[in-house]
């Protein structure tokens, strides 16, 4: 029956967790980090079954960690500049089965709020 067996899954990473940070320094600013990390993982997609032909259907990815932060600042009541950065140690490695890589972001803009 299988019951009590157990099975290591490649395809799902064995490690993974992240923390996140706030700090409000004053009312006017915030400072907020956050980071994950994610372990290697081999995966395997439905085109591995239909070809079985240990190529096709099967993607390597890398463990990776990712840095994030973001500074947002009350310039007057209601309006907050807000810059981001993401992916600050600019790790290209996929995250996903046969996606893009994700470089290093900088990203900036503003929210008013009535």
């Amino acid at each position: 029956s299988g019951m009590g067996t157990e099975i290591a899954v490649k395809s799902t990473p064995a490690v993974f967790g992240g923390l996140t940070a706030n700090y409000t320094p004053s009312k006017k600013l915030n400072i907020n980090v956050s980071a994950y990390y994610t372990s290697s993982q081999t995966f395997y997609h439905v085109s591995n079954v239909v070809f079985n032909d240990g190529i096709r259907g099967i993607d390597h990815l890398d463990g990776k960690f990712i840095l994030n932060a973001s500074i947002a600042y009350e310039v007057i009541k209601g309006l907050h500049l807000r810059v981001n950065g993401k992916n600050l140690l600019n790790n290209r490695s996929r995250e996903f089965f046969k996606t893009d890589e994700a470089p290093f972001m900088l990203l900036a803009g503003f929210n008013y709020e009535l």
